[in-house]
This record gives C-alpha cells, sequence and structure tokens, in this order.
C-alpha cells in the first residue's frame, strides 16, 4: 500500500538518521535523544487552525528566499525546478516511469515537509483522498475556497483568485541557479503557454482523455499487486487494472488541471 511504502521509508530515514547521531554522538563523547512523530491526514480532517497553519507555513517558505538560509538552503521554487529538470533530464526521466518512482516522490515530499516544519513544527501535510471524490468530481469540496480554490475561467487564464491558494505567485524564467525555460516565461512545463503569473486550475473541464477522477476500482487494483515492481507501474500505468492501463498518476495530474496548472 502507497501509505505503509511511505511509512516503511520514513522508519528507515530515522533509523539511518539516528545511527548517524549515534556514531557522531560516540566521537564526541556525549549522547542525545532525538524523538518525532509527524502524522499525515486527509485534508478534510485538519481543524481550521492546523489548515490555516499549513497554508501560512507554505505561503512562508514560498516567499523566502536563499538568502534567508544557509547555502545549501532550497527554495520552494527550487524544488519545483528540481521535479521539472529530473522530469526531463536528457539521459532519462529521473522521476518518472522507473521503480525509482514512488521512492523519489516519496523523499520529495519528505523535503517539502521538512522545510515547512522548519517553520512551524506542528505542521504535516497532508495528504487528498481523491477516492472520496470519485462521484463529486469537480463539484468537490476540495475545489473551493474552503481548500485549494475554485476552477475558474478563460476571462483570467483559470487563475486560483479565492481560498489560501488565492493568486499563488509563479515565479518567471531563467532563473539563476537552473536551467529552464518555457512558452509562457514561467516556471511551468515546456508546452505549456499560459500567461498567467498566477497558480490556475480548470478542474476537469481540459482534458478529454480524463474527464474523470481514476475510480476506487482502479485503486484497489493496484494495492492488490504482491509485487512492489506491479505496484509502482500499476500506479504509474505501465500495466495498469483496466484494459492494460491505469490513469491513477496521470488521471489525477490532468482532471486537476493538466497544462493549466
Amino acid at each position: 500500500m502507497i501509505n505503509a511504502l511511505i511509512i516503511l521509508l520514513l522508519v528507515y530515514i530515522s533509523a539511518i538518521s539516528a545511527q548517524v547521531i549515534s556514531e557522531s554522538s560516540k566521537a564526541l563523547n556525549y549522547t542525545t535523544n532525538l524523538s518525532a512523530t509527524t502524522i499525515r491526514k486527509e485534508i478534510r480532517q485538519l481543524s481550521t487552525n492546523e489548515l490555516s497553519a499549513y497554508f501560512s507555513a507554505l505561503w512562508t517558505y514560498k516567499n523566502s528566499g536563499r538568502q534567508d538560509g544557509k547555502s545549501y538552503f532550497r527554495t520552494y521554487d527550487h524544488l519545483v525546478a528540481h521535479h521539472a529538470m529530473a522530469s526531463v533530464n536528457t539521459t532519462a526521466d529521473q522521476a518518472h516511469q522507473y521503480a525509482a518512482f514512488m521512492i523519489w516522490h516519496s523523499v520529495y515530499v519528505k523535503e517539502l515537509e521538512i522545510a515547512l516544519q522548519s517553520i512551524d513544527p506542528t505542521v504535516a501535510i497532508p495528504y487528498w483522498d481523491w477516492t472520496l471524490d470519485t462521484l463529486t468530481g469537480s463539484k468537490s469540496v476540495i475545489f473551493t475556497s474552503a481548500y485549494f480554490g475554485s476552477s475558474t475561467s478563460s476571462a483570467n487564464n483559470y487563475a486560483v483568485t479565492d481560498s489560501l491558494m488565492a493568486y499563488w505567485p509563479i515565479v518567471s524564467t531563467p532563473l539563476d541557479y537552473i536551467s529552464w525555460s518555457s512558452p509562457s516565461g514561467y516556471l511551468r512545463g515546456p508546452s505549456n503557454t499560459n500567461p498567467s503569473p498566477y497558480v490556475t486550475r480548470c478542474v476537469g473541464g481540459n482534458s478529454e482523455e480524463y474527464p474523470k477522477l481514476p475510480t476506487t476500482v482502479e485503486y484497489v487494483s493496484c494495492l492488490s499487486k504482491t509485487e512492489f515492481d506491479d505496484f509502482w507501474s500499476c500506479v504509474w500505468g505501465i500495466s495498469g487494472s483496466l484494459n492494460g492501463q491505469s490513469n491513477i498518476h496521470g488521471g489525477v495530474h490532468v482532471f486537476t488541471g493538466g497544462s493549466w496548472t
């Protein structure tokens, strides 16, 4: 299961960290005990205060530049660019299409979570159980001012103008620390021509391929895989649950906005 894999990964990372700390402590002749628990909730389970704290930490991180951290500090936009560059690496896609797909993204999300926790240690990244919205689709409460913002129209280039994500700025390119360009001049996909300087959304309205969210049947089919290779490839869509193809990964991406995001 996805959650189980993430938990195992985090336990492994914690164990390695604890070992390094232990060895360092021995060398310096002192010992210390570190303890941290992060509980991720489905986003609708967050209280009003928890949701506000999460978005507040996101905005603080988004507005923090490299001058606010150490030389190794990676900004929010650097993380976005890192994912983009991994996807279009000239040697091969470093983040998708291979067995590293699940692990790469688990570590990637954890890096973002650690950055947010350096701002507010009470914050944990919530997850979205989209199987709860298979029937409601674009009318889900997730796509309203209560959470990630409503779908808009071409009149304002689909920019999100409500919710705590309203007018989330998209950085222009090129960046001084990464080579990236797009037709729009913003840090978006290489084929994205949307000129909006803000995050955009067109839920379920811009794709004939994935007009609906993946079904619970597809999700359960992937979870039933007993081999990791079969599991990740099912989620990715190589050997899927229906007609040899699963749209769990790409389907959710495209449904929530695809190239419009």
